[in-house]
């Protein structure tokens, strides 16, 4: 069996949006084509929910986009999914007519999984996000939250009745090129549980991956395609991993491509020129004293967007600047914005692991 994995997917103008020669080969060699369905389709007369970050969805024709090019298993574990509501996010399904959809349920059935079978072997697929505001446990209907204790259970119950696992995550540090440590440790720990690869996104940008116990993991893909209404984006924004598994009784193999999204073009398609970056975030990983060194130097450019995060809204550093005085307007006229923006950064794992460790190295 042949799978081919993807990242993030948000297409506002899909009637553009083409696919080049190079990249189709792969996705019609492929059995079965994942890709992460980043935004909503927003249901008629749908307003976006109270949230830290942007609210974001994207049209109705980017699902017939997608299923007409051969993505056939759609990741809906992401942090924006209810971004305008949870009748948006089942017109999102309901859109899908022959793709299979995974890490969106109510309650519990938010951790559902899909089996694909092909040539006598069975491969499950599960998709989780971090905490933000689109988890089942906040709304009751949402999506997989990647710490739960479910997700354990589910890997040990998945594993009873399929050859090999899958885990799908989309969680990390916007714009950051390696993982932070809690997320290694996590991914390592499903395959403690008997995953037997885990393919994670949201960071927008690739970053490396390395092998567990035999056992692949990608630390973010990156974007397949986002586009943005900005006409700056940050580095490797439209650059990307897709990578290819192939499943049989004897194991896993797979091969890595790279991806590139030209706005200018609107194709998306294999892209030579990104090799040698791929490589370093590879051998970043595999030496400790680099790695420390790389998180260390990432948190430093972090510390002064986490430093105005805490101070938005919270007061927590008194000032003139505009953003200071705006935020005091906000809670004059009480619409409390900061404490939003606070849950978020307490609640999310990503924003809590950097805060941890800009506050231990007297960073904040």
């Amino acid at each position: 069996m042949r799978i081919t994995f993807f990242g993030d997917f948000v297409c506002q103008n899909p009637v553009r949006t083409a696919i080049g020669p190079e990249l189709r080969h792969i996705i019609d060699a492929s059995d079965f084509n994942v890709v992460n369905f980043e935004a909503p389709v927003k249901a008629s007369d749908a307003l976006p929910i109270r949230k830290s970050g942007p609210n974001i969805c994207q049209p109705v024709e980017s699902v017939y986009w997608l299923e007409e090019n051969g993505f056939n298993v759609v990741a809906l574990a992401n942090n924006h999914m209810l971004d305008f509501g949870i009748e948006s996010a089942i017109a999102t399904q309901r859109a899908f007519k022959k793709a299979a959809m995974v890490g969106f349920g109510e309650n519990n059935g938010a951790y559902n999984h899909v089996v694909l079978e092909h040539d006598g072997v069975r491969v499950a697929i599960m998709s989780v996000t971090h905490r933000e505001f689109s988890c089942a446990e906040d709304f009751g209907t949402g999506c997989a939250w990647m710490c739960s204790p479910q997700v354990q259970f589910q890997i040990g119950e998945i594993k009873r009745n399929a050859d090999r696992l899958v885990v799908v995550c989309h969680g990390g540090l916007e714009y950051f090129d390696y993982p932070l440590p809690q997320y290694r440790s996590l991914y390592k720990s499903w395959v403690d549980f008997g995953a037997d690869a885990v393919i994670a996104s949201h960071p927008h940008v690739p970053q490396g991956w390395e092998e567990y116990n035999g056992k692949p993991i990608f630390y973010s893909l990156g974007n397949f395609c986002f586009e943005k209404t900005e006409v700056k984006t940050p580095r490797h924004w439209n650059e990307s991993l897709a990578v290819t598994m192939n499943f049989s009784s004897d194991g896993i193999a797979y091969d890595v491509a790279n991806v590139s999204y030209n706005p200018s073009t609107a194709m998306i398609d294999i892209e030579t020129g990104n090799e040698k970056h791929i490589e370093l975030l590879n051998r970043v990983l595999r030496d400790r004293e680099l790695y420390d060194d790389a998180i260390l130097d990432g948190m430093k450019s972090f510390a002064p967007t986490y430093d105005w995060m805490l101070s938005a809204g919270g007061y927590s550093r008194i000032g003139f600047t505009k953003s200071y005085l705006k935020a005091l307007a906000r809670f004059v006229l009480r619409r409390k914005v900061g404490s939003i923006h606070h849950l978020n950064m307490y609640r999310c794992e990503t924003h809590r692991w950097v805060m941890e460790y800009l506050l231990s190295h007297n960073m904040l």
